[in-house]
């Protein structure tokens, strides 16, 4: 982490259906001026034979040049959809898509790359930065030489005005973090960002330097000035938008088919930073479903990515192409950890009392839920914290579980918690009180619906009156939030580096009376958990604090928290959030894997934008 003192500089150390992803003879093919974002035309081809440089129009791209396959990377979108979301809108401050699905995280750049598997920081557009002493600031060494797609330098102002834009204008993503805590950007000279912090704050630097979901890249100022963010889609052919300071730049946007060309007039290589990346072309494609995305992985239509498979049809896949592998090499846990866990949020202002939330604990099997739902492909997790947070707090959290004991079922412990809470079993083997039976009705979202079973299953055993409602329509959303769910059956995300990410939100400054659905802390925060004032406390210190786990002080603070919401269990953490991605080694190889973990494999994450720098033509001659 990057505190006050010396500048700090990092080094590297988702019978065959008809396709929607297209075929390998489409991808060598070329385009007749389509219409960026048609949704009303078929996917687009490629043609070999294509000559010229595309011709920008104020509608079409043109005609692309030929690519050999060989030196072509298909990635899929991240989303299981027939079409790509929103490809005529590549304003990465308004539209996620752009960067999380379509990949213009390859146009654009950030001032770090991180690797989430071990913490470490990859200078980028800065050379590095130093936060000052008290956590007030931070100041900001920007790299000499890089210069924008257009040939314009690449300077302080660029990032001023970036990190401006982000805080003044409410269309941004991110708008209202910035807007609390930054209170001044300047420039003291070209290549030297100063910006200065409306309070203490140990963690804000991460919005701007530690990518993931933050996806925050700097925009060109001379372009972005004086339009309006929240209706500029940053889409025009004929000026040659998007530009960034990327290695590749847009060639093409459909709802089927984004194309993006290799810049050999990269200013990386000219300066010598890195050498250009491999693949001269990157084409992102969709896919409707799971099947459709492992049919294409079959027979090598696709290299990356998509959305995560099921560990089953993965397996599949495998076999009909051995050249198709995760990030494991062997199962059943091929997936990386996600910045998720699964959980069993329940609604604390029905379960308030808490040995009713601890017997609710305890009729649940872990283990049992791995395997019968995600087919052992992850492991069991009590904590709400990532697998990344596991292992860099692992000797910290381990003596708090064995403690509390909250990680084994137990139809004793569930006994003991229900009379305590003055339940006893009727006639029909149900926890009453006050001639009611308690009950509990499950909304299981569709993305999560094998949890739906299990956890109904065994909550029955235990004597809870338990029933499941899928959800496929997103009403589970406002339900979950206005607190008139029993319980939804979901993930818990947020925690990368720091434990303070997922276990704030047990803050009570979230606790919102029900009804209400705006507490401002977001959907990992509703609830409605009353705690005491001894879990504030620890959390307001740990805010305090930079997230150091050589700190043991701030290690004493993250094991208080752990433990006092093993003690009261406000939600109920099932496993660690792990997904199988695809990589198809027949044509590149150099992946993000177990074996070579130079940065967290998931296409969607900001910090992926180095790994065509990293893979290699698997064919040579």
């Amino acid at each position: 982490m990057a505190a006050g003192g010396a500048i700090l500089v990092a080094t590297v150390a988702c019978t065959t259906p008809q396709p929607v992803i297209p075929t390998v003879a489409q991808t060598l093919a070329t385009v007749a001026t389509p219409t960026p974002a048609d949704t009303s035309t078929p996917p687009p081809t490629i043609q070999a034979t294509a000559a010229a440089t595309p011709t920008a129009t104020a509608s079409a791209p043109g005609v692309l040049q030929s690519v050999p396959r060989e030196v072509t990377w298909i990635l899929g979108g991240w989303e299981h959809a027939s079409n790509l979301a929103d490809a005529d809108n590549f304003n990465p401050y308004t539209n996620l898509s752009s960067l999380r699905t379509n990949y213009a995280k390859f146009v654009y750049e950030a001032l770090m790359v991180t690797n989430l598997v071990t913490g470490e920081e990859i200078p980028w557009l800065a050379e590095g930065y130093q936060i000052d002493a008290d956590h007030s600031g931070m100041t900001i060494v920007l790299r000499q030489g890089v210069t924008w797609a257009d040939g314009e330098p690449f300077t302080c102002a660029d990032v001023a005005f970036s990190v401006s834009a982000v805080r003044d204008n409410d269309a941004a993503r991110h708008h209202a973090t910035f807007r609390e805590w930054v209170a001044e950007v300047s420039c003291p000279d070209e290549f030297t960002v100063r910006i200065v912090y409306t309070g203490s704050n140990p963690r804000f630097y991460q919005q701007l330097m530690v990518g993931h979901e933050n996806h925050f890249v700097i925009v060109p100022k001379h372009i972005f000035e004086g339009q309006d963010l929240a209706t500029l889609t940053n889409l025009d052919w004929a000026r040659g938008w998007p530009v960034g300071t990327g290695a590749y730049r847009l060639v093409l946007a459909t709802s089927q088919q984004i194309v993006y060309d290799r810049r050999d007039d990269w200013w990386g290589a000219e300066i010598g930073f890195r050498p250009l990346p491999a693949p001269e072309r990157i084409v992102v494609t969709a896919a409707s479903g799971e099947s459709m995305l492992a049919d294409q992985y079959k027979v090598s239509n696709i290299d990356y990515g998509g959305y995560a498979l099921t560990p089953a049809a993965f397996e599949v896949t495998r076999q009909r192409n051995p050249a198709v592998r995760s990030w494991n090499p062997k199962g059943p846990v091929y997936g990386a950890p996600d910045d998720c866990v699964y959980q069993l949020s329940l609604n604390n202002a029905k379960y308030s009392d808490r040995d009713v939330r601890l017997a609710m604990n305890y009729a649940i099997d872990r283990q049992a839920v791995v395997d019968r739902a995600f087919g052992g492909a992850t492991y069991p997790q009590v904590l709400p914290v990532s697998g990344y947070v596991w292992n860099r707090w692992r000797t910290v959290f381990e003596p708090v579980i064995e403690a509390y004991g909250r990680d084994a079922p137990s139809q004793d412990q569930v006994s003991t918690h229900m009379a305590a809470a003055g339940y006893a079993l009727n006639g029909d083997g149900w926890w009453e009180k006050d001639g009611e039976v308690l009950a509990i009705s499950i909304i299981v979202p569709q993305p999560w619906a094998p949890l739906g079973p299990v956890l109904v299953e065994q909550l029955s055993q235990g004597g809870f009156q338990a029933e499941r409602v899928v959800d496929s329509t997103g009403a589970w959303v406002p339900t979950l939030m206005r607190g008139e769910a029993d319980a939804v059956a979901f993930v818990h995300c947020g925690s990368l580096i720091d434990p303070y990410d997922t276990l704030a939100h047990f803050h009570s400054r979230y606790r919102v009376p029900v009804g209400e659905m705006d507490n401002g802390g977001g959907i990992f925060t509703t609830h409605r958990y009353v705690g005491d004032v001894q879990l504030d406390l620890t959390l307001d210190e740990m805010s305090k604090t930079p997230p150091d786990d050589g700190d043991p002080g701030y290690a004493r603070w993250v094991a208080t928290a752990a433990e006092l919401y093993l003690r009261d269990m406000p939600t109920i953490v099932l496993a660690e959030g792990r997904h199988v991605v695809a990589m198809n080694e027949t044509y590149w190889t150099g992946y993000p894997t177990s074996e070579a973990p130079y940065l967290a494999p998931y296409p969607c994450w900001n910090d992926f934008s180095i790994v065509p720098f990293m893979i290699q033509p698997a064919l040579q001659d």
